[in-house]
This record gives C-alpha cells, sequence and structure tokens, in this order.
C-alpha cells in the first residue's frame, strides 16, 4: 500500500530515497504525529547499531475537508486574532532521529504521554518525576490549547514562558509536530542566563486536538 492515499508522502519519499526499510503512516486523527513518535522512540530502542529514522507529521487543508469540519462544529466562529480554533489550516514538520547521539543533534524527547480526557494536573507530575525533573526545570510550555486548560501549578509560575503556538499554526490534526519543531528551534537558539545552573531547557509540550485527543511531551 506503498502509493494508498495516506501514505503517498511516506511512499513517495522512500521511493525517491530508495529506502525499503520499515514504513509506516499512522492516521489516528488527534493523536496521529503522538503515535508515530511513540513508533520511532521503540524502534531506536530496539536498534543495537546506530540507526537514522525519519519522522513527520502532515495534514492538507483543503475546501472539501474545511467544509466537513465546519460541518461537525470542530471549527468555532469566534475571532481568528484571539481564537485559534477559527483558524482550520494544514502543515507540514519532519525530523530525522538518530538512535544514537549525533555531533549535530541538539534536542531529545524524553517521553510522550498520550490521553482521552484531560488528565494534565494528575499526570504532568508523575511525567516530571519519572525523569526526576521539578515543575521548576521547565523553561518553556508551547500550548496547544486555551490557559484554562493548563495544570494549576504552571497558570502561576512566573519563571516559564508560556506561548500558544496555535496562534501561529493554526489547527490540524498534526499541529503538535510544529510545536515540536518550535521546541527545536528553542533548544538550538537556548542561550543559558547567567543565573541559571541548568546546561540544557526543558521545553514542554501540551497539546488538545478537538475534546478527545490530549498529548504532552
Amino acid at each position: 500500500f506503498i502509493q494508498s492515499t495516506h501514505n503517498t508522502v511516506s511512499g513517495q519519499i522512500a521511493l525517491l530515497c530508495s529506502c525499503y526499510g520499515y514504513n509506516f503512516t499512522y492516521v489516528h486523527d488527534g493523536h496521529s504525529f503522538e503515535s508515530a513518535l511513540l513508533d520511532a522512540l521503540m524502534q531506536a530502542e530496539e536498534q543495537d547499531a546506530p540507526v537514522s529514522i525519519l519522522l513527520g507529521g502532515l495534514d492538507e487543508c483543503t475546501p472539501t475537508s474545511a467544509h466537513m469540519h465546519q460541518r461537525v462544529a470542530q471549527l468555532q466562529t469566534g475571532d481568528p486574532d484571539t481564537d485559534y480554533t477559527t483558524a482550520f489550516a494544514e502543515g507540514s514538520s519532519f525530523f530525522l532521529m538518530q538512535t544514537k547521539p549525533h555531533t549535530q543533534s541538539y534536542a531529545e524527547v524524553l517521553d510522550v504521554y498520550l490521553s482521552h480526557i484531560l488528565d494534565w494536573e494528575e499526570q504532568l507530575p508523575l511525567l516530571l518525576q519519572k525523569h526526576d525533573l521539578a515543575t521548576e526545570d521547565i523553561t518553556h510550555v508551547l500550548c496547544g490549547t486555551d490557559e484554562g486548560d493548563l495544570p494549576s501549578f504552571l497558570r502561576t509560575r512566573q519563571q516559564t514562558s508560556l506561548e500558544f503556538f496555535k496562534q501561529a499554526s493554526g489547527e490540524y490534526p498534526t499541529a503538535v509536530a510544529y510545536a515540536m519543531a518550535r521546541a527545536c528551534v528553542l533548544i538550538r537558539n537556548w542561550q543559558r542566563p547567567e543565573n541559571k545552573s541548568a546546561e540544557y531547557p526543558y521545553i514542554l509540550v501540551l497539546n488538545r486536538y478537538k475534546s478527545s485527543y490530549f498529548s504532552e511531551l
């Protein structure tokens, strides 16, 4: 099915690069990119030798798809300058992931958490604890929802830079891939403040798609 409807992009890339290895496309609505990212992380754990993995997330906006989303009330009719959900959009972000650290590597994905309910208040502290991190270690939060969905301990932290990335990307199922690309840019350009001892910034991505897809990166 390498040239079937949903696999067209990954299939064509594989054909152009003569890549006949593992090739998978996830069509999981609001968890599509996150599912592909989880697969990439699992593939990396299973490899003994260094392997490069091309990971991407993309969506195309057509008049038909926009009309369908409007009919199911996914798009709202508010002010596009203040309500990101009015901007039904499209986008594409790709990443070259290495199973082993590379001289040109500058970012690392520590973990991914998916849910169909809004449970960030309970689950986010557990995710940070799993990696021996505290809320004070988070330097940036890239948020794909409104501020009311944020855990209370993040809303009250003045030291954390908060960015609502869908004001730039618009809304589409794999918009979280744009947020991950944005996080990579922030890490690559980060300069350690004089009063901070952290060697690297820790960036948290929180995304909500419709009312049933929630993720943490």
